[in-house]
């Protein structure tokens, strides 16, 4: 296991309950919108990958786009940012 992956396995271990939950969700969701076919699968969680573009209407500018993350967790629609998520996943 590379060091990357224990220091996550180590601060998950460190992690309550209700947020390990969470983190599953989040890591299903991201799992599932990372892949290319994107057929959902009865009883998986779902989630995608969403493009969005920041507006400053002060400046009439828009910013963007930027990942985030949308998944199901019981029963809401959650997002999450993803700063570090290669560009190339934002190809069709």
């Amino acid at each position: 296991m590379d060091s990357d992956l224990e220091r996550l396995l180590d601060a998950a271990l460190q992690l309550p309950r209700p947020d390990l939950e969470k983190l599953h969700a989040i890591i299903g969701g991201l799992l599932e919108a990372t892949e290319r076919s994107n057929q959902p699968i009865p009883g998986e969680r779902r989630g995608r990958i969403e493009w969005k573009t920041i507006p400053n209407k002060k400046q009439g500018k828009e910013y963007g786009p930027y990942p985030y993350l949308r998944y199901w967790k019981d029963g809401k629609l959650k997002s999450k940012y993803l700063k570090d998520l290669p560009s190339h996943f934002n190809e069709p």
